[in-house]
């Protein structure tokens, strides 16, 4: 299986976020809508 494949066939993700890359909420809502489990840190000063 290629790294890409084994990254999509994982059951839970951990994003951890600065609030800097908009594209982070497309790739959590995608993979909340595999119904993957998805937790999210943020480490932004203004949470």
């Amino acid at each position: 299986m290629s790294e890409q494949g084994s990254f999509w066939g994982a059951g839970c993700f951990v994003e951890i976020t600065d609030k800097t890359k908009p594209a982070m909420k497309p790739t959590i809502d995608k993979l909340t809508s595999l119904g993957k489990r998805v937790y999210v840190i943020d480490v932004s000063r203004n949470s």
